[in-house]
């Protein structure tokens, strides 16, 4: 197998990266005339970026908001704990079907888990099932609601300043409701955002023009918001950050502003506005935990009068499990 070290990656695998990470789905030729190479050396810079584990799988992201779910989020401080108990609790998360993400941290808090909930009861009787189970090793938990979020990109892989692409999610809970099909497709595009539609439609045994329609009115519906690429950021070397912010109850228009700083920041790639005991989230991917700080400081000068405090985490052994019953 390929190993790139940090100072393997030239411009031109950067280049391809940040533009693949944006839109997964895009072809050799589009991702070739943005990048200016030609459509062969990108085509083998791709294969080998997978070979080598820098891109690790391709995703479909949805905005479950719009399917009428809440992401509800569960941050927990464990006591008592070993690496095979820490083991079982992950594993059970991974079986709970509406269980979305898992992530191990290190700070202030041990574990977060997402839950999509279409109502707070539904979450409170999940949570009661797992409290049940592992109560004994919690020792502190929050829950926090998204709001809403957005994607901006990971500029860091630049060396000139970018404008940040921004992806939208959440927001007011819709009323879209899928079929039977639209979930096998979805399950299918989550774990291969890349597949062909002809392959889509074999594994479903169903008309490929079918699959076709299903998927653009997805994309037309903004369910699907996103194909995305999943990258290895350990192998720049560089850490996965979360800070939770805490502000001095702020207009909607200040949180904007906030938001429109931040999402241009080379090192912020995803923005969430939350209910719970902090009000937003940034995550962040810097080289050391020392540049994240810095980064923070930055903004609470900036926005000195709107920013309270924060703290902050460091996210480490992801699981990313699929959103759609």
């Amino acid at each position: 197998m390929l190993f790139y070290d940090e100072e393997s990656f030239d411009q031109l695998d950067r280049k391809i990266l940040y533009h693949w990470d944006l839109d997964a789905k895009q072809t050799t030729s589009e991702i070739a005339k943005k990048v200016g190479s030609n459509k062969n050396t990108v085509n083998f810079r791709m294969k080998r970026l997978i070979e080598n584990g820098t891109v690790t799988s391709f995703n479909t992201e949805v905005d479950t908001a719009k399917l009428g779910y809440y992401a509800i989020k569960t941050f927990l401080q464990l006591q008592n704990i070993t690496k095979d108990t820490e083991k079982e609790i992950v594993n059970y998360l991974k079986s709970v079907p509406k269980v979305g993400w898992i992530v191990g941290c290190s700070g202030s808090w041990d574990m977060i888990f997402l839950y999509w909930s279409k109502s707070p009861d539904e979450y409170y009787e999940a949570l009661s099932d797992f409290m049940k189970r592992f109560g004994k090793y919690i020792l502190r938990k929050e829950v926090i609601q998204n709001i809403d979020w957005v994607y901006c990109g990971r500029k860091w892989l630049l060396d000139e300043p970018v404008k940040a692409t921004v992806y939208k999610y959440g927001g007011k809970a819709g009323n879209v409701v899928l079929d039977s099909i639209d979930k096998d497709i979805l399950k299918i595009l989550n774990k291969d955002s890349r597949i062909k539609i002809t392959e889509v439609a074999d594994k479903l045994k169903i008309h490929p023009q079918t699959v076709f329609n299903r998927i653009k009115k997805l994309e037309k519906d903004k369910v699907i918001v996103r194909y995305s690429a999943n990258i290895n950021y350990n192998k720049f070397g560089y850490i996965f950050c979360k800070t939770l912010v805490h502000t001095n109850n702020v207009s909607k228009d200040k949180i904007k502003e906030i938001y429109d700083y931040c999402q241009e920041q080379p090192n912020v790639f995803a923005i969430t506005t939350t209910l719970g005991p902090w009000d937003i989230e940034f995550e962040i991917e810097v080289k050391r935990y020392e540049d994240m700080v810095e980064l923070m400081d930055k903004v609470k000068i900036k926005f000195a009068d709107s920013i309270r405090s924060y703290e902050s985490i460091i996210l480490r052994e992801q699981n990313l499990i699929l959103y759609v019953e």
